[in-house]
């Protein structure tokens, strides 16, 4: 039976380590794809990555020792294969933690946990791949949710759900996978209308367009950003629809931009929303508040329900590239697992 929680003061935190059990050819098909987005990197499909080892102890356990050594906790729920996670982390260490049988989504992980808290209950939520988290790092960024969280959106909506999103300036900043970063260059879709917004940015707005950033036009400027690898909510009835149906998976297939490309672009396309397709597929900046709108608007078209009074935003996070720096592939020499494991024989990790 799944524990309840008593409604807190305090937040909880849910660190997320779920991994799809796919078949070896369903694997190769995936990898395939996503070798395309990523630049010929080997995702990690099909196996624990969570538990590797990285500087003598599982991944999962940097990111448990950086929330948990934050201090601003009421709670840790931990999301994994329970039986693997048993046998690799010493669970004593973690008074606190509720571990999970991990779902088959981010969004199954979220309704599980959705419908075992109370009405006005917080949830933090954080990613076991980012084990460049720090006490202090977490500490930012429940900081920056709780501002957050005191504001309304454009519809003048309390805001009771947020995602981080790193500004490229951030993403830069001490960063230790620098090709994510990467420029879009010249003879990448030169005429297409990529290209066109690239040959924009650099002759008009003087600036390089990033490969794999998101553009917003925020406060009369443009503004790259990527996926921060956290996010919070407050649970609340205006946000029972948004866990119920998982709608948080939508948002992470479109995160990755390719992965349900397809039915991403049909939903915009049936709710009338065509004109969102340049800023998920092409990188073109919209409007901040009218991207908001219109994703909420979309969203709720694809399920049947009312989200218009879903108060949403995105936190614009000063984390540096600590959360932006997950760990994806694990495969050689330059995998990002093979980055960290030199970063971590040199001291630089925690």
């Amino acid at each position: 039976m799944t524990p309840g929680y008593a409604l807190s003061e305090r937040p909880l935190a849910a660190v997320l380590g779920g991994f799809d059990r796919v078949d070896e050819e369903a694997a190769v098909r995936k990898n395939r794809l996503l070798r395309i987005v990523n630049d010929g990197d080997e995702i990690a499909l099909g196996t624990n990555k969570f538990l590797f080892d990285l500087g003598g102890k599982p991944m999962y356990e940097w990111v448990l020792d950086a929330v948990q050594g934050s201090g601003r906790y009421a709670g840790l729920v931990a999301y994994n294969d329970v039986e693997e996670f048993r046998g690799k982390v010493d669970l004593r260490k973690y008074p606190t933690l509720d571990l999970r049988q991990m779902t088959g989504s981010v969004g199954g992980h979220l309704l599980d946990l959705y419908h075992s808290i109370e009405y006005g209950q917080r949830v933090d939520i954080f990613f076991a791949d980012t084990p460049r988290a720090t006490p202090e790092l977490v500490r930012r960024v429940n900081d920056e949710y709780t501002r957050l969280f005191g504001r309304t959106d454009s519809r003048g909506n309390p805001v009771r759900i947020a995602f981080g999103f790193a500004p490229y300036e951030e993403a830069v900043r001490d960063n230790w996978l620098p090709k994510r970063t990467r420029l879009m260059k010249d003879s990448y879709f030169r005429f297409s209308p990529w290209g066109l917004q690239m040959l924009y940015d650099r002759h008009v707005n003087g600036i390089e367009m990033p490969k794999f950033y998101f553009a917003f036009k925020l406060d009369g400027k443009r503004v790259y950003v990527h996926p921060a690898n956290h996010a919070a909510f407050i649970k609340h009835p205006t946000n029972d629809a948004v866990a119920e149906h998982k709608m948080i998976d939508y948002l992470y297939s479109m995160r990755k931009g390719i992965a349900d490309l397809p039915r991403i672009i049909g939903s915009m396309a049936k709710h009338h929303a065509l004109h969102l397709i340049p800023t998920v597929a092409l990188r073109f900046a919209l409007p901040y508040e009218r991207t908001i709108d219109d994703l909420r608007q979309v969203m709720g078209g694809m399920y049947g329900t009312d989200l218009s009074e879903t108060g949403l935003a995105l936190n614009f996070t000063r984390t540096g590239a600590a959360f932006e720096n997950d760990i994806d592939s694990v495969v050689g020499e330059a995998s990002d697992l093979a980055v960290f494991r030199r970063k971590a024989a040199e001291g630089k990790l925690g």
